[in-house]
């Protein structure tokens, strides 16, 4: 990404190499050189190297509050403001009246000795988000979606004796397909992970403990590591969404398993019990990466096999023929969903990285679970900072990303302080509006919010927090629509 003046203005040309979090000086333009635009919490704001800024509008701008660096500019000063804005040409950014435009940096856009890195190849190929849940980078691209009809017969014939070609029609023709960069989990969801949604108050327990051959395996220690099955779509959804992320559509899905070079299995090809569990080889789930054979290109496990997984698209036979070639979404609507992968239970066509399965949003059973997605956006407060090239004296920091929940955009950040500005606001043991009251904040009361991320539950945004006045540690509401009642 680069920013650059508009032309014959007086400023700075700013490259950045890890999607946003600093911006370095690349090229100056009759200005001033200032070296970067940076922010940290300094556990008093968000700080820029010119000065410290609040933003009350979930980041689109940036009002200062003191000085911090004054900035050296012809008519000295520091700045005032830093502001964006969509003006159709990009997004542009104003400080002291000079216009600033962000637009995806090009290799010959800025003569530099050194060869421009794209945001995609300064993102780290594996993460761990703030559940602790390892995530895989998925880059952008193309690759070689579906199969030809003719191509999934052959591979078919290579296990059943009665394929049919009408098996495949919804999953043809092959057609190429462009992805925006993006994560995904490295493994299936596992008994462990949901079951935090589950305590945190958010999510709703499977619909059953057991699995085909155990009674006892959701909320039993010696299957933490096992896929997390009996879940529906909703469920699926609602786990993702309290991990800051989403259930990945059908096309990231395929990506992810299969790469770009068309292989029929995330492996490569030859399916045998030693590369996946399917039906015949184990006859229940086994714990996720298992299958130490059983890894995508891009480093994920289980992709073909041990349970079918949920992915977000509506279901229509004929989507392929019609799709559009750049992050499809799947049809607007629809009469059921879509499960990919295979599973315990499927046979050997199921574990093909094409092959589609229309289900029910609502059903749920022991061999079907999921893995969650993530942008890059929201990814970025888990990524690690890069060093700078140039200049040496720049730090690298993280920007906020905007926490918002059933479109409530919050002014606060983990760590911060706050004060209750509405008449009062009950404590709970958990978050949820049904939860114990543990005692109750008033007007001009200050709380300090944890290090805890907030929750999303019952369509409000919830921090854990302790009040200073009481002494005591609870969950309460920021507010509601356009209503506060906590501010900074």
């Amino acid at each position: 990404m680069e920013c650059q003046t508009n032309t014959g203005a007086t400023g700075v040309v700013l490259r950045t190499t890890n999607g946003g979090n600093t911006w370095q000086v690349q090229e100056i333009i009759g200005g001033y050189d200032f070296g970067s635009i940076m922010f940290i919490n300094n556990n008093e704001g968000w700080v820029s190297g010119f000065g410290m800024f609040q933003t009350h509008d979930g980041g689109n701008s940036w009002q200062a509050v003191k000085a911090v660096t004054p900035l050296e500019e012809p008519n000295g000063g520091w700045l005032p403001s830093i502001y964006f804005l969509n003006d159709s040409h990009g997004w542009a950014s104003g400080i002291s009246g000079t216009i600033w435009r962000f637009a995806p940096l090009l290799v010959n856009d800025v003569q530099s000795t050194q060869d421009p890195v794209s945001a995609t190849q300064s993102l780290p190929p594996q993460i761990t988000d703030n559940k602790n849940v390892p995530m895989s980078l998925i880059p952008e691209g193309e690759f070689s979606m579906g199969d030809m009809i003719d191509d999934a017969m052959t591979e078919c014939k290579t296990h059943l004796n009665d394929c049919q070609q009408n098996w495949f029609k919804n999953s043809s023709p092959s057609h190429i397909i462009y992805l925006d960069s993006y994560y995904i989990d490295t493994y299936e969801v596992t008994n462990s992970h949901y079951k935090a949604c589950v305590d945190a108050g958010i999510c709703t327990p499977p619909k059953s403990n057991s699995s085909y051959t155990r009674s006892n395996y959701y909320g039993y220690p010696q299957y933490n590591d096992y896929p997390v099955i009996y879940v529906d779509l909703g469920m699926a959804k609602n786990y993702c969404q309290w991990r800051g992320g989403y259930l990945p559509s059908e096309a990231q899905w395929e990506k992810a398993a299969r790469g770009t070079d068309g292989r029929n299995y995330p492996w490569g090809e030859n399916l045998d019990c030693n590369s996946a569990n399917y039906l015949g080889c184990v006859g229940d789930t086994t714990s996720v990466g298992r299958y130490t054979n059983n890894i995508s290109p891009y480093g994920l496990y289980d992709m073909a096999g041990n349970v079918s997984e949920w992915v977000a698209d509506w279901f229509s036979e004929n989507y392929y023929q019609e799709s559009p070639s750049s992050n499809p979404l799947g049809p607007n609507n629809g009469h059921s969903n879509i499960i990919r992968g295979g599973s315990w239970f499927g046979i050997e066509l199921y574990t093909d990285t094409s092959i589609r399965v229309a289900l029910d949003a609502t059903y749920s059973d022991n061999f079907i679970g999921f893995r969650c997605a993530s942008n890059i956006d929201s990814a970025a407060t888990n990524l690690p900072l890069l060093s700078s090239p140039t200049p040496t004296s720049v730090m690298n920091v993280t920007t906020p990303t905007p926490i918002t929940c059933s479109n409530f955009i919050s002014q606060l950040q983990p760590n911060m302080e706050a004060k209750v500005i509405t008449d009062a606001i009950n404590m709970r043991e958990k978050p949820g509006t049904n939860q114990t009251v543990v005692g109750i904040i008033y007007t001009g009361d200050k709380v300090q919010l944890s290090s805890e991320p907030p929750i999303c539950g019952d369509g409000y945004l919830w921090w854990k927090v302790q009040s200073v006045k009481l002494g005591i540690t609870g969950w309460v509401v920021e507010g509601i629509a356009e209503e506060r009642w906590l501010s900074p």
